[in-house]
């Protein structure tokens, strides 16, 4: 599993620890572009900076920020419809 977010040939990408979240290029190297899901805690976390994904704080706002992980904060909750997990053929 490539563990990306991603939209036909773009990825969620976070460059360093407190940087914007973007969708850019996908480049299939993990680092910025990998994210690991809790199924537990609901909690979308970036090894890279070891921080959550957080909806932003402001209403109206689109940008999602990156935040320490809290797994007793509601704007660090995520669910996911309509996703494709890709088949493995063994």
């Amino acid at each position: 599993m490539d563990k990306e977010i991603r939209i036909d040939d773009l990825c969620l990408d976070v460059a360093k620890s407190g940087a914007a979240v973007q969708m850019v290029k996908c480049h299939h190297m993990k680092g910025n572009q990998l994210w690991e899901f809790n199924d537990k805690t609901q909690q979308l976390m970036h090894p890279s900076s070891h921080q959550c994904i957080e909806k932003p704080l402001t209403p109206g706002k689109n940008e999602p920020r990156m935040s320490k992980c809290d797994g007793s904060k509601a704007d660090q909750r995520w669910s996911f419809h309509n996703t494709t997990i890709p088949q493995l053929d063994f």
